[in-house]
């Protein structure tokens, strides 16, 4: 993608996410009941009359005065292969890859007719297939697994095919398949002004942005959540932490009644000198060796 296509998606985002803003604004300041998806189809119907203005001169009083300008009723397109961009159609997919790139594409274009052409397969649907998982698309794609026996130097063309001018349908051909092979035409489609193909392409350019940006923030939450430390790995760590401060505690205890000893034994030994020395009688000695032993026994106080 260049960087002119960039700008000017980026720009076409800006300019609606300014036009859905204000419309919500309004409906809010006056109180009036809205639902938020015909809000956002409000806000893709009047941005096509603001393609070519710039994004600061878009004003609250333009935004009201383009709704007064867009019928309150306005008709589905229904698009035309054949009114596709050619970097939409004019692709090469290996037939593994199928559904990265035929899933996006659908969801884009639903209304497309679509065929994926083998020599022994043939998938052709139109609408919405939602979804790859569970849908007709993996179906199909294990039918191809059997077909080439995973063989993946087969690859798939993308064509438009409008043989009868008319119901034209985007074709995935494989490189092994001959062309004599492709049909004339599937489901008929509806026919629409060239006008209204390249306002309403513009348009879906700018709900694909909007949708790419929405994923990409959600990959972005739910990687953010897997790197938060689980609850009970930080628990663990607390139990190491507490009993670490359990184990210094009791070292702690353990040296203060080493220490106590000491000094009990020194002062018993100090009293029976005095004793020796004729300082103490026999009677006073046991008294004082009595409360000695006491002392000690309360941790040192008496």
């Amino acid at each position: 993608m260049s960087k002119q296509t960039k700008y000017k998606q980026t720009i076409g985002l800006k300019k609606w996410s300014k036009i859905f803003s204000t419309l919500i604004s309004g409906y809010k300041k006056r109180e009036d009941k809205y639902d938020i998806k015909e809000v956002r189809k409000e806000a893709s119907n009047i941005y096509l009359g603001f393609k070519k203005v710039p994004l600061s001169k878009i004003t609250k009083r333009k935004v009201v005065k383009g709704k007064s300008k867009v019928k309150k009723e306005k008709e589905k397109i229904t698009l035309l292969a054949t009114d596709l961009p050619t970097n939409e159609t004019d692709i090469t997919i290996t037939w593994f890859g199928l559904d990265e790139s035929l899933i996006p594409f659908n969801k884009k274009y639903p209304e497309i007719p679509v065929m994926i052409l083998t020599n022994d397969n043939k998938l052709e649907f139109s609408g919405d297939v939602g979804n790859y998982e569970g849908s007709i698309l993996q179906e199909f794609l294990e039918e191809l697994r059997i077909e080439y026996k995973d063989n993946s130097g087969v690859t798939l063309e993308g064509l438009v095919i409008d043989k009868d001018k008319s119901n034209p349908y985007f074709l995935l051909l494989a490189s092994d398949t001959p062309k004599s092979m492709i049909p004339k035409n599937i489901a008929p489609t509806k026919l629409v002004e060239k006008k209204e193909i390249v306002e309403e392409i513009e348009v879906r350019e700018v709900r694909e942005v909007k949708r790419k940006k929405k994923a990409a923030l959600k990959k972005k939450k739910s990687t953010k959540k897997k790197k938060e430390v689980p609850t009970k790995v930080v628990k663990r760590k607390e139990r190491k932490d507490k009993g670490k401060k359990r184990k210094k505690t009791t070292k702690k205890s353990t040296s203060e009644k080493v220490r106590l000893a000491e000094l009990r034994v020194k002062e018993l030994e100090l009293l029976r000198e005095d004793f020796k020395d004729g300082i103490y009688t026999k009677s006073e000695y046991k008294s004082e060796r009595e409360k000695l032993l006491k002392k000690y026994a309360k941790g040192g106080k008496i």
